[in-house]
């Protein structure tokens, strides 16, 4: 079995941790969901019901409680999560850069020459 590759995010209130194996593909389709109801002239949407679904789900990605520690309530608006994936994303490149130079170097094992399987 392959060693989740654990990284934690610092936020205003301690830290929220991922496992990139499983979080990527959800936080693509938290990103997706977010930009499909976010109004087009940027203005907040009042409607208190869209934000309680994005932080239900904000909850189950990053676990309970992690609306009050990232975004200080537990219904943020559309502008933080909007700004906290602008944030995420610059990470997220530099985590994908680091899970490709693992792998490679795994392949090549100590020497620098690859395995042989």
């Amino acid at each position: 079995m392959k060693k989740p590759f654990v990284k934690r995010i610092k936020v205003e209130g301690g830290c929220i941790t991922v496992n990139l194996i499983t979080f990527l593909p959800v936080i693509c389709d938290f990103e997706k969901t977010v930009e499909a109801i976010k109004p087009a002239d940027g203005r907040e949407t009042g409607e208190m019901e869209i934000r309680k679904i994005l932080a239900g789900k904000f909850e189950r990605i990053f676990g309970r409680g992690s609306c009050r520690k990232t975004f200080g309530t537990d219904i943020p608006s559309l502008a933080q999560i909007s700004e906290f994936l602008d944030k995420l994303e610059p990470l997220l490149k530099g985590w994908m850069d680091e899970i490709g130079k693992k792998t490679l170097l795994n392949a090549m094992g100590r020497r620098g020459k690859p395995r042989r399987h």
